[in-house]
């Protein structure tokens, strides 16, 4: 593994890039330098140090005015004492510029903590003082306040320049001096090596270019913007600009912005400017500067690359609040080694810990890089066949039983270790699966496949059912599932008999799948995972009520605000649990509807099919059996429950914010002003109310966890629970119940597909709503998704189907086989069966062709049974049960109908890590091996690239790769570069960042094919602008 200090990647840590030193002429804690004596000098850089190495930030920027001699004298202590350093420290200086201000512009420039003393001083020697056409220095900013008149001198509270001392000048002309600003964004940083230092902006903090009449003076404005690397900003919405967001407050002018700034994206920080050493990291505001990156300058230089992803100023960065809530779905190491320590030669002898962002696996063909992404997904269970591995086969790494002398030890980050011998299999009917795989083998053969294959769909299906929410999914555990529960009623119009007996059959089913002991196994187990997540689930540190007390009117606010959001809270989860009830007794009063109406057609069609044999007997049926139906009842009870539906839709919607009746849009009206009083609140105060609401929060997630009786998702503790009871005490009645109900059961046909259509389209409205909302990042990688429900006619199957039936080598219309199938392709065509009339004109032009045969010189008339090889009632069945129309949900993707059979194998790939990147809800981590294969760089880099970016805020990527755009323009988080030596028996794996110097140059020459390789394609490209 690597030696690098930072091999798990780049991490979210705190950086301070605005501290100052007593060598600073404003300082604030006590005497500076040129005033302490030798010892106190000594005493305040040991204060430095501790006050640096206890602080939990990691890494500062020295920025005193206009000198680097604090940072090199605090270096020169640490030398000279040989003591440990533990934090990173930057020089930099903070000075003022020329410009066309009524105020001193502050500008910081932080430098490489790489360059030597003589570098820093060059750099300081460049800048000049323009009015003097001087160099920086000591000598330059005394001779400056000497030029100053006394009245200029009484500004900033000092006597006649004429009557002053040394040291008295040289604050008198650090508060005054100003550089060219070409001396600073120019001529300073030829001193340096290139890209060893930063201008950084302040913009609305202390002296910042904010106040800078642009308007009035727009070439000093841009010279600046576009001149400065960082800017320090603590407002959200200047933040926005500085990283090209668009929001609706800046959306009229933003892209003039981004032109101001030069095109691109800035970093932004906030740092602490503090002006005493106990200050150092105590950031005003609390708005913390978070920097993604490894704790060297190489870093830095990585968040001005990518400055959106890198750098973040608030409390803390979400990624991190989203891995500290959810420590079991993150993994922090693995581990792989031989059975026997000490064995040699090993092929394994590996630990490697993990980042929680997008780790890259990369290395030349046959390195390992498929074997560290088989070995983890067989410690995280992932359900994947395994023959679909591409390491763990018998055909490599299990061939002559080598596996089982090595054994994997995977660490989740809550600190629960897997153990798995590499020889071992995936228990797929009982484990819980926890890392989610996508091996090349097994997504080339479920895109390769003629048309959409089951699995494909399959995987499709499970991200698609996970948009449905809980009140609308009527008790099941699959999108199979719940369409056939929504979709039964219909079914049951089409033909009750077969539809009943084929629902209680599968519940049978269901129920006898429940019998093995494998099913009960696999609930305990997924109990025990609960359990855990709810043990895990942290809980919000205790914050005392605070001393201070806030005053009568806003604390009466607070409380009525509180409360009202409460109040809210506890409508929705009435609403939700009402609509999940009114769901339910409209699906329930469908089905009686349906069962009634189906009730008068038995009985008319019982009437005419024995009325004959009845009137031979003197026997009138219609006075034996007569059914009245008042079906009044229902259609005002489904009015009713209707109305009641759309009540609670209104109160639930969540999109619309000028709703006046929906409990989210008020609650989140009460959120805004409670939010807006909260910050004005005091440190404490605000604190407190914060662990308040993040009590109140933590309260929610562990109801979730545990849920509550009456709960069928087999998702929470008390779900599982009653499962688990009705499994022991409860399944053989319920069987029993069922075989009965099946020996009493009929069937009918009934027609209604437009009904079913309708059920479809409120399956999948919360998915297609979701893909509305990611319309513009679609359309910005040039892929877009759709949906749309409808009558999918299978010709294929109908051709093979209707051929079974007719008899070819009888005189007839469907003569012999060119011949029948020309006719009925001019038939089918002329017909759009998604109509009814369509419909009924097809399937009557069908029995025509079959009565008339007019393929002759003479028209000829023929029995439909005598054209027919099968049975004359089953092919009737066939032609009228409509079997052949299926309500399906098109998925179109690029305008391509995937149940047309119109994607390629890339296509699919692309779709099917689209659905897990971009939409899988789910957050258990995502191992891919290597998702570009299939595609070409241009689809990886519009298609893969902002996706991938996408899902690695919410879950742990792991992807093999052999593509730059992947690696490096997806910014990965981590690094692992396999390599495996033959001769040796043995693959090793290093990691790191990207801005590593020894990753980096991995990367260059695996991906790249050396830097020389890359080099000279560069010089080929023509860049256009």
């Amino acid at each position: 593994m690597s030696k690098s200090l930072y091999n798990r990647g780049s991490e979210w840590r705190k950086w301070d890039l605005h501290i100052h030193t007593p060598a600073s002429f404003h300082w604030n804690g006590g005497k500076r330098f040129f005033e302490m004596t030798a010892p106190e000098k000594e005493q305040a850089f040991q204060k430095m140090l501790e006050t640096i190495n206890n602080s939990d930030v990691a890494a500062f920027a020295m920025t005193d005015y206009w000198t680097f001699d604090g940072y090199l004298e605090f270096k020169d202590y640490i030398k000279r004492k040989n003591l440990k350093l533990n934090k990173t420290v930057f020089p930099g200086m903070e000075l003022r510029v020329e410009a066309p201000v009524d105020y001193r512009l502050n500008i910081q420039v932080i430098l490489s903590d790489e360059l030597t003393a003589q570098q820093l001083k060059d750099f300081k020697a460049k800048l000049r003082i323009g009015s003097l056409n001087r160099s920086l220095s000591d000598d330059a900013i005394k001779e400056f306040a000497q030029t100053l008149d006394d009245s200029k001198a009484k500004t900033h509270g000092f006597k006649s320049p004429s009557t002053l001392n040394d040291t008295e000048l040289l604050e008198l002309g650090s508060k005054t001096v100003v550089v060219t600003k070409e001396s600073l964004c120019r001529d300073a940083f030829t001193a340096i090596p290139p890209k060893c230092g930063y201008i950084l902006l302040p913009y609305d903090t202390s002296d910042g270019l904010v106040k800078l009449d642009w308007a009035t003076h727009p070439h000093d404005d841009n010279y600046f913007m576009q001149s400065a690397h960082i800017f320090e900003s603590r407002n959200d919405e200047c933040i926005d600009l500085f990283l090209c967001k668009e929001t609706p407050k800046n959306k009229s002018f933003i892209k003039n912005f981004i032109k101001t700034i030069g095109g691109k994206p800035k970093p932004v920080v906030s740092g602490s400017d503090a002006h005493k050493i106990e200050d150092y990291g105590n950031y005003p505001s609390g708005k913390i500067t978070w920097i993604k990156a490894d704790v060297t300058f190489q870093g830095l230089r990585q968040v001005v690359n990518e400055p959106a992803d890198r750098a973040y100023v608030g409390t803390s960065p979400l990624k991190l609040i989203e891995v500290a809530n959810n420590k079991s779905k993150y993994v922090d190491s693995i581990k792989i080694a031989h059975t026997s320590p000490g064995t040699t030669p090993a092929w394994f002898s590996s630990k490697l810990p993990l980042n929680s962002g997008f780790v890259a696996i990369i290395g030349k063909k046959g390195s390992g890089k498929s074997a560290l992404a088989d070995i983890v997904s067989l410690c995280g269970d992932s359900k994947i066949n395994p023959k679909d591995y591409s390491f763990l086969t018998t055909q490599k790494f299990k061939k002559r039983s080598l596996a089982k002398n090595y054994e994997a030890n995977l660490t989740w980050l809550d600190a629960q270790e897997i153990s798995k011998n590499l020889d071992s299999e995936v228990e797929v009917a009982t484990s819980v699966e926890r890392i989610k795989y996508l091996p090349q083998q097994y997504v080339e053969t479920i895109c390769n496949e003629e048309g959409v294959s089951i699995l494909f769909q399959q995987e499709i299906d499970k991200v698609i059912f996970s948009y449905v929410p809980d009140e609308s999914r009527l008790g099941t555990n699959s999108l199979a599932e719940l369409i056939k529960t929504k979709t039964e009623s219909v079914d049951g119009s089409i033909s009750v008999l077969r539809t009943e007996l084929h629902r209680i059959n599968e519940k049978i089913t269901l129920h006898e799948d429940k019998e093995a002991p494998k099913y009960e196994e696999s609930l305990n187990k997924k109990l025990e995972e609960k359990q855990r997540e709810l043990k895990n689930l942290p809980q919000p540190k205790v914050v005392k009520k605070p001393k201070t007390t806030l005053n009568k009117a806003t604390e009466a606010k607070i409380k009525r605000l509180t409360a009202s959001i409460t109040k809210f809270d506890e409508q929705i989860t009435v609403a939700k649990q009402e609509l999940k009830d009114v769901n339910g007794r409209l699906h329930k009063l469908e089905k009686i509807t349906d069962k009634v109406t189906s009730l008068g057609g038995d009985v008319e069609a019982f009437i005419e099919t024995f009325q004959e044999d009845a009137t031979g007997m003197g026997i009138d049926l219609t006075k034996v059996l007569s059914l009245k139906i008042n079906d009044g009842v229902l259609k005002t009870k489904k009015t009713e429950l209707s109305a009641e539906k759309e009540k609670l839709d209104e109160k639930l919607e969540q999109n619309n914010p000028k709703s006046t009746t929906s409990f989210y849009i008020k609650k989140a009206k009460q959120e805004a002003e409670l939010a807006k009083i909260t910050a004005t609140l005091d440190a404490d105060q605000k604190q407190y109310k914060e662990y308040l609401q993040a009590l109140k929060e933590y309260g929610e997630k562990k109801q979730a966890i545990e849920g509550k009786k009456g709960d069928t998702s087999l998702d929470t503790i008390i779900s599982l629970e009653e499962e688990i009871d009705f499994v022991k005490n409860k399944l053989k009645g319920f069987l029993q119940q069922g075989y009965k109900k099946r020996e009493e059961t009929l069937k009918k046909v009934f027609k209604e597909l437009g009904q079913k259509i309708k059920f479809y389209q409120e399956i999948y409205t919360p998915i297609v709503s979701f893909i509305e909302s990611e319309k513009e990042t679609q359309e910005k990688s040039g892929n877009v998704l759709s949906f749309s429900a409808g009558l999918v006619f299978g010709r294929p199957k109908f051709v093979d189907d209707f051929f079974s039936f007719v008899n070819q080598g009888k005189d007839g219309s469907f003569q012999t086989v060119a011949g029948g199938q020309k006719i009925l392709n001019a038939i089918m065509d002329k017909y759009d069966l998604t109509k009814e009339d369509g419909v009924c004109g097809f399937t009557e032009d069908l029995l025509t062709h079959l009565r008339n045969d007019n393929t002759g010189t003479t028209p000829k008339t023929n029995h439909i049974k005598s054209q027919l090889k099968k049975d004359q009632t089953d092919f009737y069945d066939y032609v009228f049960n409509l079997d052949y129309l299926d309500v399906k949900y098109k998925i179109l993707f690029n305008g391509k109908d995937l149940n047309a059979n119109e994607f390629s194998p890339g296509e699919k790939g692309a779709l099917l890590l689209i659905f897990y990147l971009l939409i899988d809800k789910e957050n258990i981590p995502l191992v891919i091996d290597q998702p570009e294969e299939n595609l070409d760089n241009e689809s990886v880099y519009t298609l893969l690239v902002p996706y991938i970016k996408k899902a690695k805020s919410r879950r742990q990527i792991i992807a093999v790769t052999h593509n730059p755009n992947l690696a490096v323009v997806c910014d990965a988080e981590q690094i692992i570069c396999a390599s495996m030596d033959k001769k040796k028996s043995e693959v090793k794996y290093v990691s790191g960042s990207i801005e590593d110097s020894d990753i980096n140059k991995k990367i260059v020459d695996i991906l790249e094919g050396t830097l020389p390789a890359f080099t000279v394609r560069d010089r080929s490209y023509i860049r256009r602008n």
